[in-house]
């Protein structure tokens, strides 16, 4: 059998033996209420993770803008103290470094924007940990929950258990919405369709970080020109390379597009559905709710002002 044809993967990499350490991996396949519990726990990780990516986001933004200031108020304190290294000598500069009210002021300022930066640097930091932790539950979590799946998948096929007491139809509904029909997530062409999806939304992602970061890098060339200084190299090159790697991240874009359309016309030949309605028909109020939650997420996720991860300095 080709990979193409294979209703699964076998592979067991070195990813899987990490998350083996915490497996308590017991067969629930045949339980609907442990599934039940399985798939709520997956679909509450799943939005704790969207919700502090977005916080990340957020706070990225946040530490960009205070380390803008942050390097203003150093290039003027710099500025200042050169000017005055120029036009008195350095016995007079001595004597008066600590009364002259100007460079005081320069002092303070530059002092509290730098407080305000380490603030929001251990806010990020702690916001990433929390991540960490979240990922990693949910990918143990993710690993119980689709070997079962796998195992209920190859019952029902060599058995041909339907019909019969022991079969437990799959549920219908992903923590976003996807159809998680058994057989159909596990086809190659869907999976191949959602990977691609996912690639989509990276890469636009990508290109909208790099429209971003053009932009600070512009702000910063200005701010820093008002006190007579320019960019480093090093972000000279970055900023006249940027135009070349946004067309050739378009050029992508592009041919994950015409890759979605090619992969979705195929699925549709196949008899897969690919719908990605949400079916909300139980009148379940609370996942209603946690419907809506992702959504607000994911829409402020594709609008927010999200910019790369900036290098501490």
């Amino acid at each position: 059998m080709s990979a193409d044809s294979a209703p699964f993967s076998t592979h067991y990499g070195p990813l899987d033996n990490f998350l083996d350490q915490w497996d308590d991996f017991m067969d629930f396949s045949h339980n609907p209420d442990r599934m039940e519990e399985e798939w709520r726990r997956l679909r509450s990780l799943r939005i704790n993770v969207l919700r502090l990516r977005d916080q990340l986001r957020k706070k990225r933004d946040e530490l960009r803008k205070s380390e803008l200031n942050k390097s203003s108020s150093d290039d003027a304190f710099m500025k200042y103290i050169r000017q005055r290294h120029h036009t008195a000598v350095v016995e007079s500069l001595r004597d008066q470094i600590f009364v002259d009210p100007t460079l005081e002021s320069h002092f303070k300022t530059m002092q509290a924007v730098r407080d305000d930066y380490g603030s929001l640097e251990d806010d990020y930091k702690i916001l990433e940990e929390r991540l960490d932790d979240e990922e990693l539950e949910l990918a143990k979590v993710e690993g119980r929950f689709y070997r079962n799946k796998i195992q209920s998948v190859a019952a029902a096929s060599d058995l041909n258990l339907r019909g019969t007491e022991f079969y437990t139809p799959p549920p219908t509904e992903s923590f976003l919405g996807f159809s998680t029909d058994s057989l159909q997530a596990t086809h190659p062409l869907y999976a191949n369709y959602l990977s691609r999806l996912g690639d989509l939304d990276l890469a636009k992602e990508r290109l909208q970080d790099m429209i971003l970061e053009r932009g600070d890098l512009l702000r910063l060339r200005e701010s820093k020109l008002v006190v007579g200084m320019d960019l480093n190299n090093d972000e000279k090159k970055f900023l006249e390379n940027l135009p070349l790697r946004e067309t050739e991240l378009q050029q992508e874009i592009e041919k994950i597009k015409k890759d979605i359309g090619q992969l979705k016309e195929k699925c549709l030949e196949a008899g897969i559905d690919i719908s990605e309605s949400v079916n909300d028909s139980d009148g379940d109020g609370e996942e209603n709710d946690d419907n809506k939650i992702e959504e607000d997420i994911l829409k402020d996720i594709h609008t927010s002002k999200s910019v790369s991860p900036i290098q501490m300095p």
